[in-house]
């Protein structure tokens, strides 16, 4: 029974429902590149924002959104400190 409890969870079609319904299983290592890759494109966005150019501002606030809560999910998970 856990075998196939255990190939379930390794299915394509089930892994592809957890994304989808953000309950992914996020192994450590995983969460750290999601961080860095989502801190980075924040760090873009800031760059390009133009104080008229409510595109730009946009694509700001929600490349910082995506961030912050990627963040509050990793300390929820303890896979990442606040230090």
């Amino acid at each position: 029974m856990r075998e196939g409890k255990k190939q379930a969870y390794e299915s394509e079609a089930t892994l592809d429902f957890l994304r989808s319904h953000d309950v992914n299983p996020v192994l450590e290592k995983d969460r750290e590149m999601q961080l860095k890759t989502s801190y980075m494109t924040f760090l873009q966005a800031h760059d390009k924002e133009k104080t008229q150019d409510i595109d730009s501002m946009l694509a700001r606030v929600n490349a910082e959104n995506g961030y912050v809560m990627l963040k509050s999910s990793a300390l929820k998970e303890n896979t990442f400190t606040p230090d």
